[in-house]
């Protein structure tokens, strides 16, 4: 909450005027949440600000605004570090690489799903009505290579293992071990 709205909530808990407090609380938090939805850094110091002293005080103290103020500056530092662009652009490769084998995946087994089809129409029909792609489907069905295939693909995109990078929070908070923001 802006520093004017903050005190303008407190007058209005003051005079009783409990439900527009309220409704100013909301706003307030509707707006906090649209800003911070991208940014996990910047939540995770939201929750430990000292939101309950804060609201007990008679008089509120902006330790809040200076705080934030050097979270968004080390946040965007932190963006301007070769370890983040370089794990921005790993996670982007895995990304590309991680949707080509689900594509992958889904096409054997589209495949899959109609070989077994075709199996089964060829156990009703003469042979001789399917064509020379549906007869290999068929055989590549019977023989289990399509399903082995499904299985190896399915065993790749299980055996993939995370990236390294521990993310802004761990790596920001890195950066201010020792530091800490406080009154005066």
């Amino acid at each position: 909450m802006r520093e004017d709205n903050l005190q303008k909530h407190y007058d209005l808990l003051e005079t009783g005027q409990n439900q527009k407090a309220h409704q100013l609380a909301h706003k307030a938090f509707n707006s906090y949440r649209l800003h911070l939805a991208g940014s996990k850094y910047l939540l995770q110091m939201l929750l430990q600000l000292p939101i309950l002293p804060q609201c007990s005080a008679p008089q509120p103290v902006s330790v809040e605004v200076s705080a934030l103020t050097k979270w968004i500056a080390d946040l965007q530092n932190h963006k301007q570090t070769p370890e983040y662009q370089s794990a921005v652009a790993q996670s982007k490769k895995r990304v590309d690489a991680d949707r080509r084998l689900s594509q992958q995946i889904w096409q054997q087994s589209k495949q899959l799903a109609k070989a077994q089809q075709l199996a089964r129409k060829a156990k009703r029909c003469w042979w001789d009505d399917l064509t020379q792609e549906e007869q290999g489907l068929v055989v590549a069905h019977d023989d289990g290579r399509l399903e082995r295939s499904l299985q190896n693909l399915m065993s790749q995109k299980a055996s993939q293992k995370p990236l390294p990078y521990k993310g802004v929070a761990a790596c920001v908070a890195n950066l201010q071990k020792g530091q800490r923001w406080g009154r005066g």
